[in-house]
């Protein structure tokens, strides 16, 4: 069996434009910062031949990129002068990652990963192809049915539709309301992220070395302050520097924290929104994600390490934390992200479920794991 060539999806130039504006960026970013300003004025030529550049290498990709499918393997042909041609055996693929954004979503089309037993980047990245495309992927890769061809499909399906498909559905093994991501994020501090972000820009920066910080006179900046400020807010000025410098030390820490804890919120709650496990034969399939939306494969023959983890804080709410480590994966140690594609060592089997469920789901993916066992 030899199948036709392939090709990326037609809208597939924007996306492969778009990523490597974003890989051109940093390295602009950085020698806008190290010119000390100098190349801002000349930004608007520097933005014409990035986006210039990433559109022609964007079309010439989408041109020179394509794909077909054989008896035993897939073989990935790309590049336009240096010719690129990957044989990837069917035997060492063990996911077809699907990351989609709400752009992907509103064209109907997805970005497909290609992960193999050999960890590291990607084997493939077919960015991007339509929904059709992804699930021959799948398919063809994978052993996957498509929906036309599966038991439940409503064209071969006949008159108790409804209820052979209710009776059918495996029920998810684990779903993960917003609530519980909502908590999770006042676990965790994924709001350092923005912190460190944020720290890295004002060093770049160096504000407090600007001409308009330099020139402010700030003792009259205080004595208007101190004018204006209301009657409950006036002992602070009164009290002494000590007192005063102490409330608004700690009052600037809790801002801090509280801030901190917000983004870590919102980050989880866009990341793993409608976070759903369920069981495909031997292997389990997560799906989650509001930006980008993610579809992925943990192979269960290839766990190596379960560990469930909870913290002081985890703990406090009566939650537990669940991840996996999978063979032939690279040690980058950053959670699920290993399931959008980059195949890293850590995934997660439950960001966040309740402590009497840990060991039961534990259980019921891998019966001979006891994990009540363990000291």
């Amino acid at each position: 069996m030899q199948t036709e060539v392939r090709r990326l999806h037609r809208w597939s130039w924007p996306f492969i434009a778009a990523g490597t504006i974003r890989a051109l960026a940093v390295p602009v970013v950085g020698a806008v910062f190290a010119s000390r300003g100098v190349l801002l004025s000349r930004l608007d030529l520097l933005s014409v031949l990035v986006i210039v550049s990433a559109l022609v290498y964007a079309f010439i990709r989408q041109r020179a990129y394509n794909y077909r499918f054989t008896d035993n393997e897939l073989v990935v042909r790309d590049g336009l002068l240096t010719k690129n041609v990957r044989h990837i055996a069917y035997k060492r693929i063990h996911n077809v990652a699907l990351v989609r954004n709400p752009i992907h979503r509103m064209l109907g089309v997805t970005t497909a990963r290609i992960e193999t037993a050999a960890g590291g980047k990607p084997e493939a990245l077919l960015r991007v192809v339509s929904l059709e495309a992804a699930e021959d992927l799948r398919r063809y890769t994978l052993g996957e049915k498509s929906k036309a061809d599966s038991p439940d499909s409503p064209h071969t399906a006949g008159p108790d539709t409804a209820v052979g498909h209710a009776t059918r559905e495996a029920a998810p093994l684990l779903q993960v309301p917003d609530g519980e991501l909502l908590r999770l994020g006042l676990i965790s501090n994924r709001g350092l992220l923005v912190v460190a972000a944020a720290m890295g820009v004002a060093s770049q920066v160096q504000w407090w070395e600007q001409d308009w910080f330099k020139d402010q006179d700030w003792l009259r900046i205080y004595e208007s302050v101190r004018a204006n400020a209301p009657d409950w807010a006036s002992w602070l000025f009164d009290s002494g520097p000590l007192i005063g410098g102490l409330f608004v030390g700690l009052s600037a820490l809790l801002l801090v924290l509280v801030v901190l804890r917000v983004f870590s919120m919102a980050w989880y709650l866009v990341r793993y929104r409608g976070f759903t496990l369920h069981q495909k034969g031997q292997d389990l399939r997560a799906q989650y994600g509001l930006w980008p939306e993610v579809s992925s494969l943990i192979p269960v023959h290839r766990i190596q390490l379960v560990t469930v983890s909870a913290s002081l804080l985890h703990r406090w709410f009566g939650r537990a934390s669940i991840d996996l480590e999978t063979a032939g994966a690279t040690d980058t140690n950053s959670g699920l992200d290993g399931a959008t594609g980059i195949a890293n060592t850590r995934q997660w089997l439950a960001p966040i479920l309740e402590v009497d469920r840990a060991h039961a789901l534990v259980r019921e993916v891998m019966p001979e794991v006891d994990i009540d066992g363990v000291e």
